[in-house]
């Protein structure tokens, strides 16, 4: 009701599909590599797509804090590794010094494994709360994390709705992500 406009970004609609896709397999098909190193430390019989983040959640809740600090290092490693289109092995450390990844890995790491608390499709089964309000959606073309056909649903369920698909991976850093989200804040005041 005291919303006028709606600008989202990196659109992840949390079905079971798309937390499978970005953490249990679905990025190797363009990181094999980062995935490998991301699965090294699953013992084989959790490397089934939820099972990879439950082994995860629990590793990074546990009392032995290095091996906690490990596992919360290698997951948002994962992530950083694929968020933007050249992500350098040097960018992806100095980031890893930046952000607290402890904190980031766990949170999650706990939702994913939750399903992102929400019932199976549930954003896109009560759009029609949200339908009325004008939006914008800007979303990487190659974004890994969160892959483009999430902003088509959505854009495609929401009436009012705009979608820019950009040259540009996951991260609103991206040039061509930023520049777009600039522009339409400005032309939504």
């Amino acid at each position: 009701e005291t919303v006028s406009g709606m600008l989202l970004r990196g659109i992840f609609l949390a079905r079971k599909r798309d937390i499978t896709y970005t953490f249990g397999g679905g990025a190797e098909e363009y990181f094999p590599e980062q995935w490998e190193r991301f699965i090294r430390m699953v013992p084989e019989k959790h490397r089934k797509s939820s099972r990879v983040i439950s082994y995860y959640a629990a590793r990074m809740k546990s009392k032995n804090s290095h091996a906690a600090k490990k596992f919360a290092y290698e997951w948002s490693r994962y992530e950083l590794s694929m968020i933007k289109l050249e992500m350098t092995a040097k960018e992806i450390r100095k980031s890893l010094k930046e952000y607290n990844y402890l904190s980031l890995g766990r949170l999650e790491a706990h939702y994913m494994a939750n399903k992102c608390f929400l019932p199976e499709n549930y954003i896109l089964k009560n759009i029609h709360r949200i339908r009325k309000i004008p939006t914008v959606i800007v979303h990487g073309r190659y974004d890994a994390l969160c892959p483009p056909i999430q902003a088509w649903l959505l854009h495609k369920t929401l009436p009012k709705s705009r979608l820019f698909i950009v040259t540009a991976g996951h991260a609103s850093s991206e040039p061509e992500i930023q520049s777009r989200l600039v522009n339409e804040l400005k032309r939504m005041r």
